[in-house]
């Protein structure tokens, strides 16, 4: 009798270990998958924007010093492919055909790289259950401007009347930016959207 006490106490332990992993995983998943929720899950959220272009959308521009823009798109590309820094992204296919980004520099006059990627979020509404996942579309530019490579992200939302964004767009340029540019992305500059006008 002893030793089919252990045994079922052994089963249960083995039991609640999964269940507690399965929890921790699912919990770590509703974290990132939500990101931005009025601000409440990330210090950048609290750049929210209401309709600045007909929806909620954010620009904003790095200037990068030491680099090329061939090295600067490489790097983002992966940052991007590998889901970037929350898993929420994904690349999309250029007009011509490529993966990713496409290098423009024939047609423009410095070396120019242009590529696109979208970013899928849920949000709580007010019961505890989510909505979404809701796409935002992220453009990128990276050009040589003379001592430095400008990149330019803009973030724009794609559901129809999304006049609020809760932080998200910012939320979807700065963190690519941070793991782009670790010690500089602070520089970075708000060009338009991002709240810029509802908070003078």
């Amino acid at each position: 009798a002893g030793r089919r006490a252990t045994k079922e106490s052994l089963v249960l332990l083995h039991v609640n270990m999964r269940i507690s992993f399965v929890a921790l995983l699912l919990a770590i998943t509703i974290a990132v998958a939500l990101a931005c929720s009025d601000g409440q899950f990330d210090p950048d959220c609290a750049h929210p924007d209401q309709g600045s272009c007909g929806v909620a959308c954010c620009k904003l521009s790095l200037n990068i010093t030491g680099t090329t823009t061939l090295m600067v798109k490489n790097q983002l590309m992966k940052i991007l492919a590998d889901g970037g820094p929350d898993g929420s992204y994904a690349l999309t296919v250029s007009a011509p055909g490529q993966f990713g980004f496409t290098n423009w520099g024939g047609q423009l006059p410095h070396d120019t790289w242009i590529g696109q990627s979208y970013h899928s979020t849920s949000f709580p509404p007010n019961n505890h259950a989510t909505t979404g996942p809701y796409r935002d579309t992220q453009n990128w530019l990276i050009s040589d401007v003379g001592n430095n490579i400008l990149v330019s992200g803009f973030s724009i939302s794609e559901i129809s009347s999304a006049f609020g964004d809760a932080g998200q767009n910012y939320y979807n340029i700065i963190n690519v930016l941070k793991k782009l540019s670790p010690h500089s992305y602070k520089s970075s500059t708000k060009e338009f959207g991002c709240g810029i006008s509802q908070h003078h």
